[in-house]
């Protein structure tokens, strides 16, 4: 059974994901703009282990400073929203 937040009656994980998602790319993108690539990790992987890792106690995870590889996979996060 996946987990579904709802909020009067209707799902907000797509709308979570998709900020989330968003937020992520922007932030990424900003600190990719500098260069370097050494020690880089998967965007795509990175974005689905922070979906799995959802609880009411997880803290934030820190991005200043990582780095992050795009492998430009249209179907990356389709998994994401079945």
């Amino acid at each position: 059974m996946k987990p579904t937040i709802r909020r009067n009656g209707s799902s907000i994980a797509p709308v979570l994901v998709t900020g989330l998602v968003t937020g992520l790319a922007l932030l990424a993108g900003v600190g990719c703009s500098s260069g370097g690539g050494g020690g880089a990790k998967s965007f795509d992987r990175f974005v689905k282990d922070e979906i799995a890792d959802t609880a009411e106690t997880t803290q934030p995870t820190e991005i200043n400073g990582r780095k992050f590889r795009f492998d430009e996979d249209p179907s990356a996060f389709d998994e994401l929203f079945e």
